[in-house]
């Protein structure tokens, strides 16, 4: 993404009448992803807690019982038996705690009658209020209860709109009664079946629509990631021609993309087939291909006349984290930093580059590639544009494609993701890193942290890396890291006597972590990419923490060290302020083991922990910490369509390619090349980690996920490389990549932050790297580190040996559908899952009794049935599963 800030437009005296249409349309779409995220948030977390209530497991008592070691059978069946009563009075607990901390953030009782009762009594209504929820939703049809919900979100919106009579309040009110009503009554009674389970079926609808048009959005605001090395390269007088350029390319690829959309979807709407549960005819979900990509490509175009004439319409926007970077170095009166590299360039590497594009086709197809690459990096185009481009060159020069129905397999690869739940983590988890990104957990964590370590020797700087460590779990982003912890924390280790370099390079290195400690969207991302072996994104979450814990504890050894050199101040530990600090920040802290125990104990799955995280976060920023209101939400939740959007056509795209390079063996060929050359395993890595390294530099870390998992993935499974292993491997290369120049983001958001040119950051953080490189030569060549946390987390003894499910095809009908293994998607069973199985097993065993199963079967044959042989930490990737148990009661 591009580091450089939009800049700020004349406003005309009179908008044209196809500007202020292009506004509308974007009013429309962002209140459209807006109502689709919380829709999916709220259908998400609706189907958990129905499973929860339908099959309350035993993982909970298990758990316990292992802790006390009770190995009497009757005392653990007695104690499984009272788990669920004990969760739900520890959440009762719970609500008690979250009233009493409200009632110390606004200083008064929320009820000022009850005095310091206030917080039992409300916690008591509380917990009797989700109990009634939860009998409605026992005993009602799943329409009726979302009818129920409906109405008790609709009124106080309405009511609230009513009496404080905002700005615009008649228009919202009027649009939500006449088209929002209208629009949820005839898709409740159209398409809301019996049961909850149909929930991420919906969900997976709105997510595509989201992405798809999250992309459009990206157009209007000039968000799309970005091929940026060769972006200043055009002389001053030509850059006018080449921006226009840039964009009327990325407009016709869109256009072609909107016409492959549409011929795709007539297919599908002469035809019935629809959802497998809740009967929406296929031609709706896939109809978000040709209207957003033609969107897309109309706002392109726009913006290549935008720029002929000299305006900025979908010019490039700042990077993420870049633009809070700026104000708060504004609010210091910093100015924003530069290295004085942008003066008058000699377009020297202009004209090179321009001739290679002109002669390297000369020399052949792969010459011909090339020159496609390189002039989409001279021109600066979106990543989706460059990569789809590529695709398609190399379908025009290899695959023998001839006709526009045999690149059908693009739009195919894009509808096929509707089919892929682990997608849905990916916006859930933005949206809850944005809501605790805008509150106040980055000041709680901090004080926590200062209280915990500060009596050592560096202990603010250790301080500094720990809650970076913490908060970098909770937001799951480098950058807002940086700028969360950074933006307090720098000044305060210079005032406190650290050198300069020590602070700016500690706090930008530390902020990396983002993405290696989990919950992590680029763990996520790499789960989808890697299709050479079935990943469970629960196993890479696992696996992440040990490695997180090695590097934090490195970069914590050096400021320990140097905490001793420079004999700085040190606080006096004390056991109360530890306590008021832990109990100031108790539900920040809370956040990671809120995911990661609810995963641990079988409550929700990686993916289901995305919608609850959503709801964890919005609880405590607005009811706990106040730290903005419900009105707010739909800014901060803006910013994940237009993240999503971002990367979801370059994973379609990358998913497209991946899959043209295995139907012409490209990955088998080098799989056979690598095996050839007789690597060892530890040989391979070091290559692929100089490789990575270097990738890093040239290229941000989603971007490099598309791209290379794809080719390396399979090259790694051939010298026995775990696939989890190598995917923390890949991830810590990358990881390293947020501080390399030129495409470092850390290092710009860094420099604007502190208000130093990048240079300086660089330098700054020159040791830290070193320090991190040793870090991932212990990850990578021991890895035990990553596989068991992996195993104890995913409950598996072969983290990357997941059954595959096939996806079904796309043009099969709704009866066709095949049936996926129970847990097939990662942790839980649904109650559906664990039916079949039971009544598969029941018919495998002719002794068994014709009778009705107990709760307490159906759970010991969905155990045995996705229990797996103790194959070993290591075992071959990709290596078939063992075929599952009958089972019977």
């Amino acid at each position: 993404m591009s580091a450089e800030a939009t800049a700020t437009p004349s406003t005309p005296s009179k908008r044209s009448p196809l500007r202020a249409l292009d506004d509308l349309v974007f009013r429309a779409e962002d209140a459209m992803v807006g109502i689709f995220l919380i829709a999916t948030t709220v259908l998400m977390f609706i189907d958990v807690v129905a499973r929860r209530l339908d099959a309350p497991d035993s993982r909970l008592g298990l758990a316990i019982g292992k802790l006390l070691f009770i190995s009497d059978a009757g005392t653990q069946a007695t104690l499984d038996a009272a788990a669920p009563w004990l969760g739900a009075g520890v959440g009762v607990l719970v609500m008690m705690l979250a009233f009493r901390a409200g009632d110390v953030q606004r200083g008064r009782p929320l009820v000022p009658a009850l005095g310091k009762a206030s917080p039992v009594v409300m916690g008591l209504v509380a917990a009797g209020g989700v109990a009634a929820l939860g009998y409605a939703m026992m005993t009602l049809r799943s329409r009726d209860f979302c009818l129920l919900l409906f109405v008790l979100a609709s009124g106080p919106y309405l009511w609230t709109l009513a009496t404080k009579r905002a700005a615009g309040w008649l228009a919202r009110f009027v649009a939500y009664v006449v088209v929002v009503i209208p629009a949820f009554l005839w898709l409740a009674f159209n398409f809301f079946p019996e049961g909850f389970t149909w929930s991420k079926e919906i969900s997976m609808l709105f997510v595509l629509w989201v992405g798809l048009y999250g992309a459009s959005i990206c157009a209007h605001e000039g968000k799309h990631l970005r091929l940026e090395a060769l972006e200043k390269a055009p002389p001053q007088g030509a850059q006018r021609y080449v921006k226009t350029l840039s964009f009327l390319v990325a407009a016709a690829f869109c256009g072609f993309f909107a016409l492959l959309g549409w011929r795709y979807t007539v297919d599908f709407f002469a035809q019935e087939s629809t959802l497998t549960q809740t009967g929406v005819p296929l031609w709706v979900l896939y109809s978000a291909i040709p209207l957003a990509f033609g969107l897309t490509a109309l706002r392109f175009l726009a913006g290549g006349v935008s720029a002929l004439l000299g305006g900025n319409y979908g010019a490039p926007a700042a990077a993420e984290g870049m633009e809070e970077a700026e104000r708060l170095a504004r609010e210091r009166g910093d100015a924003i930093a530069s290295d004085g590299k942008d003066a008058k360039k000699k377009p020297t590497t202009f004209f090179v580059v321009l001739g290679l594009i002109a002669l390297l086709p000369l020399i052949g197809k792969g010459g011909a590639l090339v020159s496609v690459i390189l002039a989409g990096a001279l021109l600066a185009e979106p990543l989706f544009v460059v990569l789809g481009s590529v695709t398609i060159a190399c379908m025009l020069l290899w695959g023998d494609v001839t006709t526009l129905q045999q690149f059908s397999t693009l739009v195919e690869r894009m509808s096929s993701l509707a089919d892929n739940q682990a997608l849905l983590a990916i916006p859930l988890f933005i949206m809850s890193g944005s809501v605790m990104s805008h509150g106040q957990i980055s000041k709680k964590l901090i004080g926590f942290a200062q209280a915990l370590v500060g009596w050592l020797p560096g202990g603010l700087a250790i301080s500094a890396v720990l809650a970076c460590m913490i908060f970098a779990a909770i937001s799951g982003s480098s950058p807002a890291t940086v700028v969360a912890i950074g933006g307090m924390m720098g000044p305060a280790l210079i005032a406190q006597g650290y050198k300069e370099t020590f602070a700016h390079g500690l706090v930008t290195s530390a902020g990396s972590l983002g993405i290696l400690i989990p919950p992590s969207i680029p763990m996520i991302v790499y789960a989808i990419v890697n299709t050479s072996a079935p990943i469970q994104v629960e196993a890479l979450f696992g696996g992440g923490f040990g490695p997180g814990v090695i590097i934090g504890g490195i970069l914590m050894g050096v400021s320990l060290y140097r905490g001793i050199v420079d004999k700085t101040p040190r606080q006096t530990f004390s056991l109360p302020g530890l306590w008021a600090a832990a109990r100031d920040g108790f539900w920040a802290l809370m956040f990671p083991g809120f995911i990661l125990g609810g995963i641990s104990f079988g409550i929700f799955n990686a993916v289901e922990s995305a919608a609850c995280s959503v709801v964890y976060a919005v609880l405590v920023e607005v009811f706990i910490h106040r730290a903005f209101t419900l009105a707010d939400l739909p800014k901060i939740f803006k910013e994940t369509g237009v993240l999503l959007g971002s990367f979801l056509v370059i994973l379609v795209i990358a998913t497209a390619f991946g899959e043209f390079l295995e139907g012409e063996g490209i990955p088998a060929i080098a799989a056979e090349w690598i095996s050839g050359m007789h690597l060892t395993s530890w040989q391979f890595l070091l290559a692929v980690n100089l490789l990575l390294l270097v990738v890093g530099c040239l290229m941000d870390i989603m971007s490099a996920i598309f791209v290379f998992v794809p080719l390396l993935a399979p090259m790694a499974a051939a010298v026995g490389v775990d696939p989890i292993h190598f995917g923390i491997i890949f991830i810590v290369n990358l990881e390293i990549g947020y501080l390399t120049p030129p495409v470092g983001l850390n290092l710009f958001v860094a420099s604007t932050l502190f208000g130093k040119p990048v240079g300086h950051i660089t330098k700054s953080v020159l040791p830290f790297i070193a320090f991190m490189l040793i870090g991932l030569m212990i990850v990578t060549y021991f890895p035990a580190i990553t596989l068991t946390g992996a195993r104890i987390f995913a409950g598996t003894s072969q983290p990357g040996a997941a059954p595959v499910v096939d996806a079904p095809s796309p043009d099969a009908a709704a009866g066709d559908t095949p049936t996926p293994p129970p847990g097939a998607n990662g942790g839980a069973m649904t109650m559906e899952e664990m039916m079949r199985q039971a009544e598969e097993g029941a018919g495998e065993a002719p002794a068994a009794p014709q009778r009705a199963l107990t709760m307490e079967e159906m759970m010991r044959l969905a155990d045995e049935a996705a229990a797996e042989p103790d194959a070993g930490v290591g075992a071959a990737p990709g290596a078939a599963p063992a075929e599952e148990p009958d089972g019977g009661p």
